[in-house]
């Protein structure tokens, strides 16, 4: 399962090989003179000033900044989106330094049938794409102002989440960019399947989806050649040549999806996609195999509590075999409580509405859905009166209220 890891692709962009070699040493110093352990880090941007990820504030004052492998800026960036950080990080645990931030659209493309309000799913280009109550929503599109407004055979959005590359999609922000029924652009990745034809033309499946992708003599084959391609490899492809359930591929490239090296420190936030061998301490998280041992910590959870599609993140060391060896496994628990009101206290890493009183911590999501460009709005700008939607679960544990997002809107939007 290991080789379905959706690793960000960094390596085929100019001077980030020489990056990833920094990031492969040990020891540095950060910016605020605190010693820092080099890694790599995958997860949600929760915030911004600079970013937020994984519960870590990296500075990206020297960042460079990649969208779907192109050079790009933070202020492309959103919350929601699930970004691959190489960098360092300091003794604190909470604090780094950036040095490429990248991100990619893991489908992009026309919505054919909308599910959300009887299995919570999106079927786009093909792939299922799973909505859950903390996935974050943006619209381009006048008409369109929630996820479940997206019309089957009109809408177009882009995805971002993890993937197990066989055409299943966690969603964790999903935008709407167009709609008419017309894709300007279509993106898609995940692992080739059913492969016939030759060199020269063919077709093929993205995992288990249904959409057909073919290629021909004009189309463009990246990081491979024509005679490479072959079942089994993760790719990319880039099309704006949608018909009748066709694709018809203008660009299809080889995907790195190991770049870190062996002895890497890395961060990985996702969803258990497989744990056949789990008895046996081994399971996959977004398709890259994770291996437990003696020496594997657990917070929020145990062992088993690893089932199919759990939210959780590892902390490792890649191996040889491009496995992770956890050194501590951390459950991710998702909203299923919504509050909505204006602040009546705020507290330490606490908040009220009325009688209900909230917690926050180092992963609760924060935006200002009443000025997108207050982009640094977090829990030190929230105030009495504010009025806020909040979103959180109940501790098992502790018993208390633990938000996952906290968004500051317009006092007349707040239900009467």
């Amino acid at each position: 399962m290991s080789s379905l890891f959706q690793r960000h692709h960094l390596l085929k962009i100019a001077g980030v090989a020489a990056t990833a070699l920094l990031i492969g040493c040990s020891g540095g110093e950060s910016g605020t003179g605190m010693q820092a352990n080099n890694q790599t880090s995958v997860g949600e941007i929760t915030g911004f000033g600079s970013i937020y990820v994984n519960g870590v504030r990296y500075n990206t004052d020297g960042a460079t900044i990649y969208i779907d492998d192109n050079p790009s800026s933070e202020q492309s960036l959103a919350v929601g989106m699930v970004v691959t950080v190489e960098g360092s990080v300091n003794s604190d645990g909470l604090n780094g330094t950036a040095l490429t931030v990248a991100t990619r659209t893991e489908v992009e493309g026309l919505v054919l049938q909308n599910d959300i309000a009887v299995s919570g799913t999106l079927n786009v280009m093909g792939q299922t794409v799973k909505i859950s109550n903390d996935t974050k929503f943006k619209s381009a599109v006048t008409g369109i102002t929630v996820i479940d407004d997206l019309v089957a055979n009109s809408s177009v959005v882009e995805v971002s989440g993890y993937s197990d590359g066989q055409g299943n999609i966690y969603a964790t922000y999903v935008k709407a960019v167009a709609s008419g029924g017309t894709a300007a652009e279509v993106k898609l990745y995940g692992i080739v399947r059913n492969l016939s034809g030759d060199a020269n033309s063919g077709s093929f499946n993205i995992g288990n989806t249904s959409i057909q992708v073919n290629y021909n003599s004009n189309t463009i084959f990246d990081e491979m050649t024509r005679n490479e391609f072959v079942d089994g490899l993760f790719v990319e492809v880039e099309s704006s040549n949608y018909t009748g359930g066709v694709v018809m591929a203008s660009v299809i490239e080889k995907e790195d999806l190991y770049s870190e090296g062996s002895g890497t420190q890395l961060e990985v936030e996702g969803v258990v996609t497989d744990i056949a061998n789990i008895a046996n301490g081994e399971f996959s998280v977004n398709g890259r195999l994770v291996k437990i041992d003696a020496g594997t910590s657990f917070e929020y959870g145990n062992q088993a509590d690893i089932q199919l599609e759990v939210k959780l993140e590892v902390e490792g060391t890649i191996q040889a075999d491009d496995s992770i060896l956890a050194d501590e496994i951390s459950f991710r628990l998702e909203s299923d409580m919504e509050i909505e009101g204006t602040v009546a206290s705020v507290g330490d890493n606490m908040l009220t509405i009325g009688t209900t009183v909230i917690m926050v911590n180092e992963l609760t999501y924060y935006e200002d859905k009443t000025d997108e460009t207050n982009r640094t709005f977090n829990f030190s700008d929230v105030m009495p009166g504010m009025a806020i939607e909040v979103k959180y679960y109940v501790d098992s544990v502790s018993g208390n209220n633990i938000a996952t997002s906290i968004d500051k809107v317009m006092l007349e939007e707040l239900e009467p």
